[in-house]
């Protein structure tokens, strides 16, 4: 299974959240989340963040960094090395079947999350498991292959809930590139959500209690 950093569990989970990273980040980056969404302990939610394998990034001069990809251009139709999103997809999935099998669980006791990269991933591998998930939280993220994630959506997720949020002045990922991925999304099901913030390459206290509501309208 991929290396992962797990919140400590109070008694048995009841639902996961499997939160994934940006490009150049790790597991401890995003760690504290799970604290500052004050998600009531009844849900039983527990928190896996995995860590992306290390490769070198050609936006980056080839430095070897945690990154679920390769990005060898900033182009729209370049963002993503497809192998490399392939491998990686391969990889979500092994956890989340390890992850289930573990702590016993649903696959709809899942909630697949991540941020920039770790977004692009959580839509990439979310909408493609061969088990319904409870839902995806996508935060400035995109399409890794817009052209043919409509034919290789699996039908168990193909009416999935999904939060997608991002910045207004995202300088990283533009803002229409997460509007596009949203329109794209929502031609296919009606339990797709959006919500901006203005803000740009982060998450803001505003965007962390949208989460929260979000998260518990999923996990009841």
């Amino acid at each position: 299974m991929l290396n992962c950093l797990e919140t400590p569990k109070q008694g048995p989970a009841k639902k996961l959240i499997v939160w994934m990273h940006g490009l150049g980040d790790s597991a401890q980056g995003f760690y504290p989340v799970a604290e500052a969404l004050q998600l009531p302990k009844s849900l039983g939610a527990h928190f896996v963040f995995p860590n992306a394998p290390e490769r070198p990034v050609t936006i980056n001069q080839g430095m070897i960094m945690q990154s679920w990809y390769d990005i060898p251009s900033f182009n729209a139709d370049e963002r993503a090395n497809i192998s490399d999103v392939k491998d990686s997809c391969t990889k979500i999935h092994q956890m989340l079947d390890e992850l289930i099998e573990r702590e016993d669980l649903q696959s709809n006791d899942v909630i697949l999350a991540g941020f920039s990269q770790g977004a692009v991933m959580a839509l990439y591998s979310g909408l493609r498991y061969p088990k319904p998930l409870g839902g995806i939280l996508a935060l400035s993220g995109y399409l890794a292959d817009p052209a043919s994630f409509v034919q290789e959506i699996h039908p168990a997720n193909q009416k999935i809930s999904i939060q997608m949020m991002h910045g207004t002045q995202d300088p990283v990922v533009p803002y229409t590139l997460g509007q596009d991925a949203f329109q794209k999304l929502s031609a296919l099901s009606p339990d797709i959500l959006w919500k901006k913030y203005e803000m740009g390459h982060e998450l803001c206290v505003n965007q962390i209690k949208d989460i929260a509501l979000w998260l518990q309208s999923k996990l009841k």
